[in-house]
């Protein structure tokens, strides 16, 4: 199957994609993409919320992993629920990679132990966490069986904007794995960059009750906290 531009693929091109999610052992999330992809010629990211996947572009992504390619289109509609337009997405088929393998699933015992902490790795918050790949699997694949020291705890918040963070790095094109380690979406206690930027990012979350009160009472600016601490810290050791 060659990459083409129409929306409609024939039987023999729907089959091919068939064959290509089996081949690429694609997952249950990007099955039920190319489902109603194939069903309605394209998908939109409404589509793929209604199947139950609030983070379309990770479906997407699975789709893509599993040796599908697919153009995305934006569009701007009217939204039912409340009458304004909006912006979004439109995915189509229009080729296969042989050569793709979709990523394996994470065991029970994998997941467990990578949420052993509790906490986000990069926030830490508590509560609900989701495992994720320290190097995107786009740029460094996976070991398998599962290694642990590959991955790591993120709460979804933070695990959205990792994914949209490294999507727009310039290294999602160079994939380099090595410069991957060393952002802080890999390796948030000890990093170089960010997306290629040189800056550093603060992610916390509050839990204990008095520490919220304090903070909502005197809403400090974390920056100028931070700053003045940094030199005063420098200072105290230059004496």
């Amino acid at each position: 199957m060659t990459q083409r531009d129409t929306n409609e693929l024939t039987p023999e091109e729907k089959l091919q994609v068939e064959a290509q999610l089996e081949r690429g052992n694609a997952s249950k999330r990007a099955r039920d993409v190319a489902r109603i992809i194939l069903a309605n010629g394209s998908a939109t990211t409404s589509d793929i919320e209604a199947l139950g996947y609030k983070h379309s572009p990770r479906a997407v992504r699975d789709l893509r992993d599993a040796g599908v390619t697919l153009v995305t289109e934006t569009e701007v509609y009217t939204d039912p629920d409340t009458g304004t337009q909006k912006r979004r997405g439109r995915y189509r088929i229009v080729g296969i990679d042989p050569s793709e393998q979709s990523r394996h699933a994470f065991s029970k015992k994998t997941i467990e132990a990578v949420k052993a902490p509790g906490r986000c790795e990069v926030c830490s918050a508590k509560g609900k966490l989701q495992v994720d790949h320290r190097v995107p699997f786009a740029i460094g694949g996976e070991t398998y069986p599962h290694v642990l020291s590959e991955l790591m705890p993120l709460c979804p918040s933070c695990n959205r904007a990792k994914s949209w963070t490294c999507e727009h790095c310039p290294n999602w094109q160079d994939t380099s794995v090595e410069f991957c380690k060393t952002c802080m979406w890999a390796s948030p206690k000890s990093y170089k960059h960010i997306a290629e930027e040189n800056v550093r990012e603060l992610r916390a979350v509050l839990y204990e009750e008095n520490d919220i009160k304090l903070f909502d009472k005197y809403r400090p600016d974390l920056v100028k906290v931070l700053h003045e601490w940094l030199h005063d810290k420098d200072a105290s050791h230059e004496d």
